[in-house]
């Protein structure tokens, strides 16, 4: 990553989405939160699980310990996830309508689940 932040690809100019469990809002790695929104049932925009701030952090990680890809990137948290990791595709449209509308550049799913075969 530092050769391509030496090239100056930091992130400074882009709008990336997180739709994951949200992400912490007292997180010292984080200075460039734009927006935080929560599309489940549940009344918190906190990410009680970890993973939705972890995941931010690869990307958007301002720590300069531990930098993330582009540390310069503005970071809009969408928790579509609940603290028990219920999800419904509903709350997925709903956030991708509103990313769309805010104009994100980029969204990251982190996802996954159980595969079934019919």
């Amino acid at each position: 990553a530092k050769d391509l932040w030496g090239r100056g690809f930091s992130g400074r100019g882009v709008r990336m989405g997180v739709f994951d469990t949200g992400v912490r809002a007292d997180h010292p790695h984080f200075r460039r939160v734009k927006d935080r929104s929560n599309w489940t049932h549940e009344n918190t925009l906190n990410d009680g699980l970890g993973h939705g701030s972890f995941v931010a952090g690869v990307v958007a990680s301002q720590d300069p310990a531990c930098h993330g890809f582009a540390p310069d990137v503005e970071l809009h948290a969408f928790r579509v996830f609940t603290n028990d990791q219920v999800s419904y595709t509903s709350w997925f449209l709903d956030a991708f309508n509103y990313a769309i509308a805010t104009e994100v550049h980029i969204v990251n799913l982190s996802i996954g689940g159980p595969d079934y075969l019919d």
